[in-house]
């Protein structure tokens, strides 16, 4: 054996682990950044009240007014038990910490997947299995951290690519196969897949996508042996000889059900079994109805720059595919309908794109490794699909092509590089800035935050029936709920009705009045009214003919001043009461009178009527910036106030109709 000196040791080391080393070095810098998860908040909220309670999981409704004592089936029990102990024991820092590291186990999954991939079919060359596995880590990296906040989707993540691993385990000894056995039932790979669907069943509803993948391939395979049977009859042989491929194809039928046989008895293993079942489908149902409503459950649109790695994975592994079938004339159906369907579930919502990564990654590496070494190899497209188009392009000018692709996957590893260090910087300044990493590491400028600690100052307010907006349900809980506080819905499957129903109601402001009374709110938490929910209304002038044209807010119509109050704003924030709610001493102290935060036009339309005087504006305005800071809000309408001083006002607030 040559003696290798140590330079080459060195270079090897640095090659094969310490360039690795780097990169899981830059992934966990960039990721620590504040927690921005609305849902967290209620995860933490249920596992806090089941530690007082002393059990391991609520499952029944206690945060609401609206759905008290109501059975809830809580999937995801394990994932709340998981982050409150660790919210016990080290804060939010903790909890951002233990969100790193699982996001760097997906990462880590990915390539060991990679890698097992590539030993089993392909003899690359060191060199080029580093450049592979620094692309594929670098697009894994743009998928994952589309999920970068704690959740329990993260531990689908990680489990997805582990299932990859044990099902090609499963199945080798299930085939007989790489000197295995050949064992009917292979046992170790069966208590492996059994521990992992019972885990996976409690912390989070995508195991079902487990069962999806093999459903995929147990179909694809019934595609083959028809396809087979079909060649046969067209070749003109009517024997009813057994054919060794349709045999082999229908052993693989047989071991992937069974396969699932398993992870099904394993999922069972929940302390609702069956009923785990109903609240996913209940999910797939809601999904189409909540999509124009929660964000992550939007389609994903083509013009959004996060979703590109998205379009540019699904397009290239598809146009591989599908020429591969064009030039071999076989299809790899298992790939396609892989590649088809989870490409589908990820357009529909755009929460599913990091799956779709996982699933759909390494059908691309076995395509592009197979321009490399699928000749040399001589690899059947029944096993890689159109990924071998290396048989079509052998000749000619097939080494240009070869480097293309390679040109293609190292560019695409490039930019998400650049988009790595990019977030490394934001997060390390971050950090120099707070000199390290603050208890309460959360974004606050996402939560009304500041509106929750008005509410904890005046605990009278807490036992009004509060409807917060549905964002923002998870953190009101988790800060008020423990102080007695009840809502009316939060972020939960449960209240998908309710959402559903409110956003009906809210097309018509009057109607929305008259359906916060049919509901007892007595207090609202509420953003701030965005440019696009002013309304052109026309007003009767109170004194001559015609009338007075202006914007007005959607909140001024649907809160109307003679039933509703405004006690609080900030930054995010308002709080309004029921006027006949609470105290009328304590409301005369507390009240803004003057709706500038929530109805800006016609503040201005009144001002300049002088019905409305500037002194007054600019005391409520001191007494907020006193109460809430000065913040990019209040010193906005401080500006305005020194225009309207001058003269000069900012909206067309007033347009005269006779």
């Amino acid at each position: 054996m040559p003696v290798r000196s140590p330079i080459s040791v060195i270079t090897a080391f640095f090659w094969t682990r310490g360039f690795f080393y780097v990169l899981y070095a830059l992934v966990i810098v960039s990721l620590l950044f504040p927690e921005f998860n609305p849902d967290l908040f209620w995860h933490l909220a249920s596992g806090r009240k089941a530690f007082e309670l002393g059990r391991p999981m609520l499952s029944w409704e206690t945060f609401s007014f609206s759905k008290p004592g109501m059975f809830w089936i809580n999937y995801e029990w394990l994932f709340e038990w998981i982050a409150y102990r660790l919210y016990r024991w080290g804060d939010y820092r903790l909890l951002v910490f233990f969100r790193v590291t699982l996001l760097a186990v997906v990462l880590w999954m990915m390539d060991r997947y990679l890698v097992l991939v590539i030993s089993k079919k392909f003899d690359l060359r060191p060199k080029f299995l580093v450049l592979a596995r620094f692309a594929n880590f670098m697009m894994a990296y743009m998928f994952a951290v589309s999920r970068a906040t704690l959740q329990p989707e993260l531990f689908s993540l990680i489990f997805l690519p582990l299932f990859f691993i044990l099902r090609d385990s499963w199945m080798e000894r299930w085939m007989g196969r790489q000197g295995t056995s050949g064992s009917r039932v292979p046992i170790k790979e069966s208590v492996f897949l059994g521990v992992l669907f019972t885990l996976w069943a409690n912390l989070h509803g995508g195991f079902m996508m487990a069962f999806g993948v093999l459903g995929l391939q147990g179909i694809a395979r019934l595609i083959s042996m028809a396809n087979a049977f079909y060649r046969k009859r067209v070749q003109g042989d009517f024997s009813h000889e057994r054919d060794e491929k349709v045999d082999i194809l229908a052993k693989e039928f047989s071991g992937l059900f069974a396969l699932g046989l398993v992870g099904l008895a394993a999922s069972m293993i929940n302390p609702y079994g069956w009923r785990l079942y109903y609240v996913i489908l209940k999910h797939l149902h809601d999904a189409p109805a909540i999509a124009s409503i929660i964000q992550e459950w939007q389609p994903t649109q083509f013009y959004h720059s996060g979703s590109w790695a998205y379009w540019g994975l699904f397009a290239a592994v598809i146009v591989l595919l599908l020429a591969g079938g064009w030039f071999f004339r076989a299809l790899d159906f298992e790939s396609i309908l892989l590649v088809i369907a989870f490409g589908t579930f990820a357009s529909s919502h755009v929460r599913n794109t990091a799956t779709f990564g996982v699933v759909a990654l390494p059908v691309l590496w076995k395509s592009l490794l197979g321009v490399f070494n699928g000749k040399k190899q001589n690899v059947s497209p029944e096993e890689t699909g159109g990924a071998l188009l290396v048989e079509s392009i052998a000749s000619g000018d097939a080494p240009r092509l070869r480097w293309a692709f390679l040109a293609a996957v190292v560019g695409l590893a490039m930019g998400s590089g650049f988009f790595m260090v990019k977030q490394a910087r934001y997060a390390a300044r971050n950090i120099w800035m707070y000199q390290g990493i603050p208890a309460s590491y959360v974004s606050l400028g996402d939560y009304p935050y500041f509106a929750c600690r008005f509410l904890e100052q005046n605990p009278d307010l807490l036992r009004l029936k509060i409807m917060p907006e549905w964002g923002w349900g998870g953190l009101v809980v988790w800060l008020l709920h423990d102080r007695g506080a009840r809502f009316y819905f939060d972020g939960r499957y449960l209240f998908h009705d309710l959402l559903l129903e409110s956003v009906k109601v809210a097309e018509d402001p009057a109607q929305w009045s008259d359906f916060m009374t049919k509901k007892g709110i007595e207090a609202c938490i509420l953003r701030h009214p965005r440019v696009d929910e002013y309304q052109p209304l026309r007003l009767p002038r109170r004194q001559g003919a015609g009338y007075d044209q202006l914007h007005r807010s959607w909140h001024s119509q649907a809160y109307p001043k003679a039933q509703w109050a405004q006690v609080w704003w900030d930054q995010e924030a308002m709080v309004l009461v029921r006027r006949n709610a609470v105290d009328a001493s304590w409301l005369k102290r507390l009240e803004y009178d003057i709706p500038i935060n929530t109805d800006f036009i016609w503040v201005e339309f009144m001002v300049k009527k002088g019905l409305i005087q500037i002194p007054a504006v600019e005391k409520e305005l001191r007494r907020n910036v006193h109460e809430a800071g000065l913040n990019v809000r209040n010193g906005a309408y401080l500006h305005a106030l020194e225009e309207w001083k001058k003269g000069r006002y900012l909206t067309f607030a007033s347009k005269g109709v006779s």
